[in-house]
């Protein structure tokens, strides 16, 4: 009718809360009087149960007896003697065996907790829920013994990257490694691993670098004499070819198309048609990886990678280096005492003579094994991927730690 209530919202909450405590006064004097007086003596110890409600509590759950009681935690009745337990000594007994209850429960919550923590455990993502054939497929490790090697010598040093302190060493590596095996998203690995995708890869980028500063000695540039003593039956049965010291070979990444036009007209690969880079890759005649250089734009040719390398300053007077027809590199190594060893040219012939038909197929049935090597690098899957951009600046690391990997492997050529 367009009156306003003078009445604040105060005074209205104010009276809700006195018929609030009216009726719990109503109920706890209907509670009270439904029990004897006798047994409503509190206990001499202070209650913790102060600031709950008034109603009486029932706990059925005891395994000795059923009981109720009051705010102040004073027995009320004990079953089955159902006999009130007013006096001092009835209480203690019953505060014993409560005593001994609850600290049988708590041994059992600790022990489902306990087995909680290891069924986590097993459901998650770590090295020590995977096996040997598992440990392989996922890293390209043959072995846990080499495996614990890499991580020992890996995270031996302070520069291992700290990012994430939930992971252990182990789990690191092989993130690492899995990165480079399966080439796996950066969002894929931080589901299996429990992590965010940013951890994921800092963890990655400065783990690659750690790694490749840690395993860069197991690529060797090994002397004449060694190399003599380790070589394989079928370079010893060529007398032709006993003097091979390395076969070398190219090999490209693809990348995605740079928006630089510098950029991109130096990746563009004439021979692939598609941006890359290129980095030249030489073996021992027993197929172990001694030489890996950088990684150059695809434009670049293999005489020129070869050249800009550093490749030439590893040889010695009398090597012989065994290539493909694209590395014309034989006055340059005339220059340091070496020679080279390449299949015949077609170029301008209309037949082969039989000396080169043979000779040919020599050098191709032993330059196939350099084939080989590349190829057990390209078991990595990231190197066969089309990488990112953000992912070009650690190519040489990457190349470095794959190459390491595949020393790790038994010899190629026996």
């Amino acid at each position: 009718m367009g009156y306003t209530s003078t009445e604040k919202l105060e005074d209205k909450l104010k009276k809700i809360k006195r018929l609030e405590r009216f009726q719990n006064r109503q109920s706890l004097n209907t509670a009270s009087n439904s029990v004897p007086s006798s047994t409503a003596e509190p206990m001499d110890v202070e209650s913790p149960f102060e600031e709950v409600s008034c109603q009486q509590v029932s706990l059925n759950q005891f395994p000795f007896a059923s009981f109720t009681v009051d705010k102040n935690f004073s027995c009320i009745t004990c079953e089955p003697c159902a006999s009130p337990l007013d006096s001092g000594d009835g209480r203690d007994e019953l505060l014993k065996r409560q005593a001994i209850y609850f600290n049988q429960k708590c041994v059992q919550l600790i022990k489902e907790k306990k087995e909680i923590e290891e069924e986590l455990q097993k459901a998650s993502f770590t090295v020590m829920n995977l096996s040997k054939k598992e440990l392989k497929f996922y890293t390209g490790v043959r072995s846990w013994s080499i495996f614990h090697w890499i991580v020992r010598i890996v995270s031996g040093g302070d520069q291992f990257p700290t990012v994430c302190k939930k992971l252990k060493p182990d789990d690191k590596v092989l993130m690492i490694l899995m990165k480079l095996r399966l080439g796996l998203q950066n969002k894929d690995l931080a589901y299996r691993f429990g992590v965010t995708e940013d951890q994921v890869n800092k963890i990655i980028k400065k783990g690659v670098k750690v790694m490749a500063k840690a395993l860069r000695f197991l690529i060797v540039w090994h002397d004449k004499e060694a190399t003599i003593r380790n070589m394989p039956k079928v370079l010893k049965r060529s007398i032709s070819y006993q003097k091979t010291r390395v076969i070398i070979d190219c090999s490209e990444i693809f990348i995605k198309r740079p928006t630089n036009l510098l950029a991109r007209n130096i990746t563009c690969s004439n021979y692939k048609h598609q941006n890359t880079m290129k980095f030249l890759v030489g073996i021992t005649p027993c197929g172990a990886v001694s030489f890996l250089s950088k990684c150059w734009g695809g434009r670049v040719s293999d005489k020129e990678t070869t050249l800009n390398s550093g490749f030439l300053d590893h040889l010695e007077y009398g090597d012989q280096v065994m290539a493909d027809r694209d590395f014309l590199i034989k006055e340059e190594l005339i220059g340091r005492g070496a020679s080279l060893v390449i299949p015949a040219f077609t170029k301008g012939k209309n037949q082969l003579k039989g000396t080169e038909v043979i000779s040919s197929r020599k050098i191709a049935n032993l330059r196939i094994h350099v084939e080989r090597a590349i190829g057990r690098m390209k078991f990595y899957k990231i190197l066969n991927s089309t990488w990112d951009l953000k992912l070009v600046e650690s190519a040489n690391d990457i190349l470095l730690v794959v190459a390491a990997l595949v020393n790790l492997q038994p010899p190629l050529v026996k």
